[in-house]
Formats: structure tokens, C-alpha cells, sequence
């Protein structure tokens, strides 16, 4: 008698609760199951657009997402025992469908994907496997609300944050998490599934630096990191989550919640068991808003499609983006002349990682200061992230630019007001620039010319007022819908 064979694709979903496709797969009368992962494109590769050498982006992961990727795949493999997990090498739309119809599998289940990279991959999977009659059956997963609880159709998501915010608080409620399988229907196959590629190359990637948090990759240490930030941490999280430096001023989830290795639902429904415990208060609802963000971000990539990684982003806005490479370079090596920049570029460089507040400065600088193409530095976060996220790096990043959905007009960041007010003893700046150290915290904040040519520390490579208002200018014609930049020479050439 035949066995009916049912396979899960993973891509951003590795673990076991609140598994939409894994609960699918069960309820289809799974007997035999297995996990399948492809180390391959969409992750490994890079697609059409990508920032300039010196920095080629050959693969998409930093060396430290790397390794938290493989453990995260390690640790589910342990997980779902007695079933099985394969790892695959190639392009997707040609390895799954060979194994597929090589192990003889009934039904190929994955949540569905929302970018528009891995859109074209799942649809060029699902045609492929048509040749061999297997379906693809795609689920909704790895959000905290479905489509159908939107109160409002996707095309008419709100423009902005808040707007979405209290519709959903107010018409919307978080349904609880999936729990995971008591029991797994066995794979009948001893075979080698590719756990020796990954145990080898593990091996070959660099350890994270003594001064960097380390996070564990895997279901079983994201569960356990959850149920130790909410213990305790979670209730002031509203003061700490502006620092820079610690283990507990942020949640430091983002890693788990990117690979899937936890859901959101899990977390919303572990954050309210804290408060039922300890109480409510402006923290605990604080990381539920940071977890709206992220929902938000997701829901506006489904209906902007390709205009979220377009140069004029949602409001097609015609700024002359810079692409200089010598700016470029000196922004990710951390050699801008603006400490609280260069520190954390410095830090995501050799961890993998920096704080929310980090982020948006040296995004900041990055697009009002240097006025350089925001795409860029998007794309750098990309490779340079271990908790990399479609759809959040590329909203913020529009966000930071002014050309996603901040309504409030031109902001900016002061990156040495940004240091005075969050890095009061310059601690966090003179961990990452050891030039600095010898210095006074109000040295450290933006040492003058003299002490920089003492210390070997570089000069601006903007001027930050001059810069600031020339892109403010800038964008506010472009708003307009004046000529700006490169086009007001084109114009004149024109004339000419």
C-alpha cells in the first residue's frame, strides 16, 4: 500500500509552533513527512540591483546570519524528529521538483511569501512541479494577523502608521498561536539529508567577536530568549530601548522573528501572559506596537509590489540620489567623522547587528547628509544584518529617505545631539572607536580638528549643516514637483 508522502518547503518559518502549513500538511493526512530547505537563491544570490564594489554582493548573507541560519536548521532537524529534514543545493525551481518527484511526494506545502523575489520563486516552483502532478499549496503564515482580519481591503492599506495602528487595535484582534504537533508522522528514509554540508560548513565561519551578544540560531533558543526577556526586561522596555549598548535594552528577537523561528503571534500571546501575570504598562505595549511596525511594513510591501524598492519609493518623488562609491565606502567602513555613525557602522559591520535608534541615524546621514541613493544602503543592510527582513529594512529605509509613509514632512537625525542624548559618557562610541578613547565624552561627542589630526580620527566628509539644507531643499522641490539636481542641469542643457 502506497504511503502518503507530504512535504513542508521552508523558507522564513523554522520551527514547529504556529506552523500554518505544517498544521495544512497534518489536516491533508500527512503519513510521511519531511522538511525541505534550499541553500540557494533567493538568499545566496543577488538579484538586479546592488550597490558598488568595493563591496560585491556575491551572497546575501553576513558570515553571522550564516551561522544562525545553519543552527536554526540544526536545531529543527532535532526538533522534528521522528520526520525528516532536507537540504538542497541549487536553484529552487529545479532542485524541488527533481526531489519531489524522486521521493515520490503527494503534496509540496509553504506559507506564502509576500516579496516580490520570493513571489517569483514560489510561482516558478509551483509551475514546475505541475510537470510532475504535485501541487504547491500555499498558506498564510509568519504574520501576526491574516489577510481576512484586515479591516480594510489591502489596496486601501492606510498610508499611514498610525492610521493602521488604530484600526487594527480598534476592529482586529490577534488570533492565538498554532500549537506544535504532540507527535510527527515518521519519514521512512535513513538516507543522508544534508545535515553533513551544513555541520562542514558551519565550521568554516568565523565565531561573533567577544564583544558582540551572541544569539543562538533555532526555535529552542528564540523560545527561550522570549521567555527570559519577558520574565523581567520587557517592563522597561519603553526607557531602555533608545540605548546602545546590553543585552536586555532591547528584546533582540528580530533575529528569530526574521527566519521564523519564532512567530508573532507566539510572542503577542507570551507578551500577554507576562502582563496577566505582572501587570500591564507602557513597555509591555511599547513592544506590541514595535510588533504592529512590523506587521504594517509587511501589509504595505503586498500592495506597493515593486514601488517599494523603486529610487522615488511611494511617492515617486524625483530626488538626485547620489551613487559615489568614495562616500559609500567611507560610510560602511565607519570613517564618516561622525562618531556615533562610525560607531555604529563599525559595530553592524563586525556583529551583524546595531540598535534601532543606531539605525536610523546612520540612515539618516546616509540620505539627508550624503544624499546618497537610499537603495544602497538598503542593500548593504541586507548582506550586513543577521536579522535582515524584507519588508522591514526596506520600509525603514524608505522611511528614513522621506520617500515612504512618514507624514510629517523632512525629518532628520542630529547625529551629535543623537550621542549627547543617548550615549551620555560617549561609552558606546568609544567602545567601537578605540582612536576615541582617551578622550572626554564631550571630546567624544565630535572632536574638534586638532584633536582628531592627534588622535587619527577623519574629518567630516560633509559638512552636516550645509548638507542637511541642501537636501532639505531638495526634497521640498521634489515635493513640489520642481526640478531638482541632475535635472535642473538637464533642463538647462536642454535650453542650450
Amino acid at each position: 500500500m502506497l504511503v502518503r508522502k507530504v512535504a513542508i518547503w521552508l523558507l522564513h518559518d523554522l520551527r514547529l509552533h504556529d506552523h500554518p502549513a505544517l498544521q495544512a500538511a497534518l489536516a491533508d493526512g500527512a503519513e510521511a513527512l519531511s522538511f525541505v530547505y534550499v541553500w540557494g537563491p533567493p538568499h545566496l544570490s543577488w538579484g538586479t540591483f546592488s550597490y558598488p564594489a568595493p563591496y560585491p554582493a556575491s551572497r546575501r548573507l553576513h558570515p553571522l546570519r550564516e551561522r544562525f541560519l545553519i543552527e536554526s536548521l540544526l536545531d529543527l532537524s532535532a526538533r522534528i524528529r521522528p520526520a525528516a529534514l532536507y537540504i538542497l543545493q541549487g536553484e529552487p525551481h529545479e532542485v524541488l521538483p527533481r526531489w519531489a518527484a524522486e521521493k515520490g511526494i503527494s503534496a509540496l506545502y509553504a506559507h506564502t511569501e509576500i516579496a516580490p523575489e520570493e513571489k517569483r520563486y514560489q510561482a516558478a516552483v509551483q509551475k514546475a512541479l505541475q510537470a510532475h502532478g504535485i501541487p504547491l499549496k500555499l498558506v498564510e503564515g509568519n504574520a501576526l494577523y491574516e489577510e481576512a482580519q484586515l479591516p480594510f481591503p489591502v489596496e486601501s492599506l492606510p498610508f499611514l502608521f498610525t492610521r493602521f495602528r488604530q484600526l487594527m487595535e480598534r476592529h482586529a484582534t490577534v488570533k492565538s498561536p498554532l500549537p506544535s504537533p504532540a507527535t510527527l508522522p515518521p519519514w521512512p528514509e535513513t538516507e543522508p539529508t544534508g545535515l553533513d554540508f551544513l555541520k562542514a560548513h558551519l565550521q568554516t565561519l568565523p565565531p561573533p567577536p567577544e564583544r558582540a551578544f551572541v544569539w543562538q540560531g533555532g526555535e529552542t533558543a528564540g523560545l527561550k530568549r522570549l521567555q527570559d526577556y519577558l520574565s523581567g526586561p520587557v517592563f522597561t522596555y519603553k526607557q531602555t530601548r533608545n540605548n546602545f549598548l546590553g543585552e536586555n535594552f532591547s528584546s533582540r528577537l528580530s533575529p528569530y522573528l526574521a527566519l521564523g523561528c519564532l512567530s508573532p503571534r507566539q510572542v503577542y500571546a507570551l507578551l500577554r501572559e507576562a502582563e496577566k501575570q505582572h501587570g500591564a504598562n507602557e513597555s509591555t505595549y511599547w513592544l506590541f506596537f514595535e510588533l504592529l511596525w512590523r506587521e504594517y511594513f509587511r501589509w504595505l510591501l503586498k500592495k506597493e509590489k515593486g514601488r517599494f524598492f523603486a529610487a522615488g519609493g511611494l511617492r515617486d518623488m524625483h530626488i538626485p540620489w547620489q551613487q559615489d562609491e568614495k562616500l559609500f565606502t567611507a560610510w560602511v567602513e565607519g570613517r564618516t567623522g561622525y562618531p556615533i555613525v562610525d560607531a555604529a557602522m563599525r559595530e553592524l559591520k563586525s556583529t551583524a547587528w546595531t540598535s534601532n535608534r543606531a539605525r536610523q541615524i546612520v540612515a539618516s546621514v546616509f540620505t539627508k547628509n550624503l544624499l546618497m541613493d537610499w537603495r544602497w544602503g538598503a542593500s548593504y543592510f541586507e548582506t550586513a544584518l543577521i536579522d535582515y527582513d524584507t519588508a522591514s529594512n526596506w520600509g525603514n529605509w524608505l522611511y528614513q529617505a522621506g520617500v515612504g509613509t512618514d507624514g510629517r514632512g523632512f525629518r532628520w537625525f542630529d547625529p551629535v545631539r543623537q550621542a549627547r542624548l543617548y550615549d551620555a559618557e560617549a561609552t558606546y562610541i568609544k567602545t567601537w572607536l578605540p582612536e576615541l578613547r582617551s578622550l572626554s565624552h564631550t571630546e567624544a561627542y565630535f572632536p574638534t580638528p586638532q584633536v582628531r589630526q592627534r588622535v587619527g580620527y577623519p574629518a567630516p566628509i560633509v559638512e552636516w549643516q550645509p548638507s542637511l539644507q541642501r537636501a532639505k531643499d531638495t526634497w521640498y522641490r521634489a515635493l513640489r514637483g520642481e526640478p531638482t539636481g541632475n535635472q535642473l542641469l538637464r533642463l538647462r542643457a536642454d535650453e542650450d
